[in-house]
Order: structure tokens, then sequence, then C-alpha cells
């Protein structure tokens, strides 16, 4: 499974990814190791929006889809609504990174 993820960075900028393991790609970003965008824009303020995607293509093209929209566009899209294992899924991987947050351990190295 793959997703199409933007995360908010601490410039307010949003930055738009796929990838097929969120969570090692949100930690390798907020290690500093990630794109050169957000390595120079860290910390990282939030996962913004996820939305899960069959095929790495259906990904890309979803990825290019939002690429091309303005800010207040993505801004607009809001959560999508998921089956419940999904929903739960995200939930806590989100209380997971606001842990990682709290301690201090998303700060650029």
């Amino acid at each position: 499974m793959w997703v199409v993820y933007i995360i908010r960075l601490k410039d307010d900028s949003l930055y738009t990814g796929i990838s097929n393991n969120l969570f090692n790609r949100l930690k390798v970003h907020m290690e500093g190791k990630g794109s050169k965008y957000v390595r120079s824009r860290l910390p990282l303020k939030e996962l913004f929006y996820v939305e899960f995607c069959d095929t790495k293509s259906e990904a890309l093209k979803r990825e290019i889809q939002i690429k091309k929209l303005r800010k207040k566009k993505k801004e607009a899209l809001g959560w999508p609504t998921y089956p419940d294992w999904k929903n739960e899924w995200l939930s806590k991987l989100l209380e997971y990174l606001k842990d990682f947050v709290k301690k201090g351990e998303l700060q650029k190295k």
C-alpha cells in the first residue's frame, strides 16, 4: 500500500510526497536525511494530509495532481475518510509522532 502525504514545515510551507512506509519516510525527513527542501525547513510542524493508494503508479499520479494545486487548495483538501482500520492506524501514527515532538526529538540535528 502506498500513501500520498503532505507535511507542514516550520516556515508553514507544505511538502507533498509518497511512500510505501510512511512512518519510516517521516522519520527520515525528521532526521534531516530526506529531501533537501524539507531538510532546510525543519522541524516538521504536522502531518497535514494522508491519502492511501493501491499502487505506486496511482500514488505518483495523485502526488502530481496535488503538487499542481495552489497552497489554499491543498489546505482545503481535508482528511479523506477511510475504513476504520486505516483511521485507527493513522491515529496511532499521529499520537506516536506527537510524543516525539513533545520530547523534542523532531528538531533538526
